[in-house]
C-alpha cells in the first residue's frame, strides 16, 4: 500500500502529492483507508501523521482522530509527547474551531481517567467549567464519572442544577441516572422528576471513592461493599 509506505517513511511531501492528485471518489475512499490504516500504526507515527493530513485538508481528515480507539484500549495514547503538543499548538492556532469537535470525537473512545484528563489539557481545556461544557454532551460511564468530578470541585448549585436538566432533556437510561446521581449527592431539590434509580443516603459516599463504585451505581447496581 503506497499510502501506508510514504508515511512510515514520513515522507510528507509524497504524501501530499499523492493525495493531491486523486480524484475525489479516490480521496473519499483513500479517508476511510487512512483511518484503518493509521488504528495499527503507534502513538508517535500517529500524531505525526494526522498532524500532517490536518494540514493537507483539515476538513476531510479531522474524523482521523477516531483511530486512537485501539491505542486508548491498550493504553498507549500519549498526550504529552512531542507530536500530540505539536498538533494541539498548530489546531489551537490554525483551527480553534474545530478543537472542541476533535475532542468531542476522541473522549467517548478513551478509557481511563488519565487519558481524558491528557486530552482535555492538551488542548488547552484547563478549568472545569469547560470541561463540564464538553463532558455534559457525551453519554459514557467514564465522562460522567468526569463531570461528576468536575462539579464536585467547582460545588456551584446553578451550574450542577443546569447540568441535571440537561441530562435529563437527552433523554436516555444513563443520562437519567448521572442527573438522579447528582440530586441526590448535591441536594438539588429543584429537580422533581422521578427517577427508576434509588439511592440510599449511605450510597452516596462510594461514588466519591472510584470510577468502579461510580459506574456500578450509575448503571443501577448496588455498591460493592
Amino acid at each position: 500500500m503506497i499510502l501506508s509506505q510514504l508515511i512510515e517513511k514520513r515522507n510528507w511531501d509524497g504524501l501530499d502529492k499523492y493525495l493531491a492528485h486523486l480524484s475525489n471518489s479516490e480521496f473519499r475512499r483513500t479517508e476511510v483507508m487512512l483511518r484503518k490504516y493509521l488504528s495499527h500504526v503507534d502513538n508517535d507515527l500517529f500524531w505525526e501523521a494526522y498532524l500532517h493530513l490536518l494540514m493537507f485538508r483539515h476538513q476531510a481528515f479531522l474524523v482521523c482522530i477516531l483511530s486512537i480507539e485501539n491505542l486508548a484500549k491498550k493504553d498507549e495514547i500519549n498526550f504529552s509527547c512531542d507530536g500530540a503538543l505539536t498538533l494541539s499548538q498548530w489546531a489551537l492556532s490554525t483551527i480553534p474551531a474545530d478543537v472542541p469537535k476533535m475532542v468531542r470525537m476522541a473522549i467517548p473512545l478513551l478509557t481511563t481517567e488519565k487519558q481524558i484528563d491528557g486530552l482535555l489539557h492538551l488542548f488547552a481545556m484547563d478549568n472545569e467549567r469547560e470541561w463540564i461544557s464538553i463532558l455534559l454532551k457525551e453519554d459514557t460511564p467514564l465522562a460522567f464519572y468526569m463531570l461528576f468530578k468536575a462539579l464536585r470541585t467547582i460545588d456551584d448549585h446553578s451550574i450542577t442544577l443546569r447540568c441535571s436538566i440537561a441530562l435529563m432533556q437527552k433523554n436516555t437510561d444513563l443520562s437519567y441516572n448521572m442527573a438522579c446521581i447528582l440530586k441526590h449527592y448535591f441536594g438539588i431539590n429543584e429537580l422533581k422528576a422521578t427517577f427508576s434509580l434509588t439511592l440510599q443516603p449511605y450510597e452516596l459516599s462510594y461514588l466519591e471513592q472510584n470510577y468502579n463504585n461510580f459506574k456500578h451505581i450509575l448503571t443501577g447496581k448496588r455498591p460493592r461493599l
